[in-house]
């Protein structure tokens, strides 16, 4: 391996130095391994000098952790193959590179078509009898279908789906890293790594559990008069039981003012324009997803779903077929945060201390609870609050929207009261976007001693010297 593995981080290649945080950093050098021993031997060669390392994968994080701040940058977005596939009692495991996008991934699964070089014997083996079942896929869904593998690992990203399907670690079978030294390892220790933003290690491998596709995918999308009514049927929905094979998946709700950033994207981009207007009227939209393998199992819970419901209560409906009838409903939700990070970035060219205010918490309350007191408690402040997310564990996403750097800094106050009062009351925090180096500050102050110790000494003891990642979480 020579020298060109490593290369110097000039002008050309300054879009590596940001991500979708727009947190904008710098380094001295760069690299982009395709295989671990690759990268194994750049940590190897940086180790010895002391040099820090930066991890990136799709730079679709918000919360600037594979932003770098001097030392060197890797780039995992060529170390995207299919290494192998097993057969198991119940399913598949699939092993691969995690710079491998998730949106790659499902195009592989859909086509039951692979780069198979390399492959051994019960890989090829496995593969026919993969071409031949039934659909199988990988349930993760974090709505970001461009993030890498290694970096919903990274996150410990959950998906809008894991009420149905639960957390990313029943979804892995080990993971592969190379630690601050060079050296290659495999492990089940998902509960240490994941979530850790490679500060542990560096996330080189995975080994997926497939399970098998559910024949049937629906969505409804109600949109409502009154936000009152909306959340209330949101709160319902995850009471409806399931029906055989058939279950909801997924409750989503979107908030009135979530609807004006919606509406302002569509003004600016193209996205939208395959998806019908969304009435003037629309106080809110509830979207819930439901899988299965029987089309009567799935009516019947659609219309459980609909039985306190009436005409006059909504705007109108749609129902949405397959996984392509899905994805519209991605498109609309995934355009409320693309919305709000375009109004930041247009703000922070005005003031570049002002950046995105976003809650990654869970709650014990109600969702009428959750939502009114968010937006309660955002107008006692005089600040604009964006909501919108998971109805299951009331996992809200509340996006203060700063106009000026005095309230940025009442919006800081207001989050971190937050998450001490869910912290207080039994709830979590950052559960799903990470920490990185947005959130550090919010991190050290919020998290108690104890959480902070455990980190720490984890840091020391596998990364003494203190370079894979620095700058994340601590």
């Amino acid at each position: 391996m020579g020298k060109e593995l490593i290369q110097i981080l000039d002008g050309s290649k300054e879009e590596y130095l940001s991500d979708e945080s727009k947190l904008k950093g710098f380094a001295d050098s760069i690299s982009f391994p395709t295989t671990k021993e690759e990268a194994a031997e750049i940590v190897r060669r940086l180790s010895a000098d002391s040099v820090s390392i930066t991890v990136q994968g799709g730079k679709t994080g918000i919360c600037g952790a594979a932003v770098p701040f001097g030392g060197h940058l890797m780039n995992l977005s060529r170390m995207k193959k299919v290494e192998g596939l097993r057969k198991t009692e119940d399913g598949y495991t699939l092993k691969v590179q995690t710079g491998l996008l998730l949106s790659e991934l499902r195009k592989m699964l859909l086509t039951k078509s692979f780069n198979t070089a390399g492959w051994d014997r019960e890989s090829l083996a496995a593969l026919d009898e993969f071409q031949k079942d039934r659909a199988y896929f990988w349930p993760p869904d974090p709505t970001e279908t461009f993030a890498s593998i290694g970096g919903m690992i990274g996150t410990n990203a959950q998906s809008i789906t894991d009420y149905r399907y639960g957390r990313l670690k029943e979804h892995l079978e080990q993971i592969e890293l190379i630690d601050s030294r060079g050296d290659i390892f495999t492990t089940r220790d998902l509960d240490l790594y994941l979530g850790s933003e490679g500060m542990y290690g560096i996330f080189v491998g995975a080994t997926l559990r497939l399970i098998r596709k559910p024949l049937k995918m629906w969505g409804i999308c109600i949109f409502f008069k009154e936000e009152e009514r909306l959340l209330r049927f949101a709160e319902e929905a995850l009471t409806v039981p399931r029906e055989g094979t058939s279950s909801i998946a997924a409750v989503e709700y979107i908030g009135s003012k979530a609807l004006e950033y919606i509406r302002k994207l569509g003004q600016v981009s193209s996205k939208l324009n395959d998806l019908p207007d969304i009435d003037e009227k629309c106080r809110g939209i509830a979207y819930v997803e439901i899988h299965g393998d029987s089309q009567e199992e799935i009516m019947t819970i659609m219309e459980r779903l609909a039985a306190d419901l009436s005409e006059e209560e909504r705007i109108s409906s749609w129902v949405l077929f397959g996984e392509s009838g899905i994805e519209k409903v991605k498109i609309l939700r995934h355009s409320v945060p693309e919305s709000v990070n375009m109004t930041i970035k247009q703000r922070a060219m005005k003031d570049p201390r002002i950046t995105k205010l976003s809650t990654d918490l869970t709650t014990r309350n109600t969702l009428s609870e959750d939502v009114l007191r968010y937006r309660r408690d955002a107008e006692s402040e005089g600040l604009e609050a964006v909501i919108f997310g998971h109805v299951p564990e009331n996992r809200l996403h509340v996006n203060i929207i700063p106009n000026s750097y005095e309230e940025y800094e009442r919006g800081k106050r207001l989050v971190e009261a937050w998450y001490r009062r869910a912290l207080e009351s039994g709830g979590t925090a950052f559960r799903e976007h990470g920490i990185g180096k947005v959130k550090k500050s919010l991190f050290l102050s919020v998290m108690g001693e104890e959480a902070k110790k455990r980190i720490l000494e984890n840091k020391k003891s596998l990364d003494p010297q203190n370079l894979l990642n620095p700058g994340n979480m601590l």
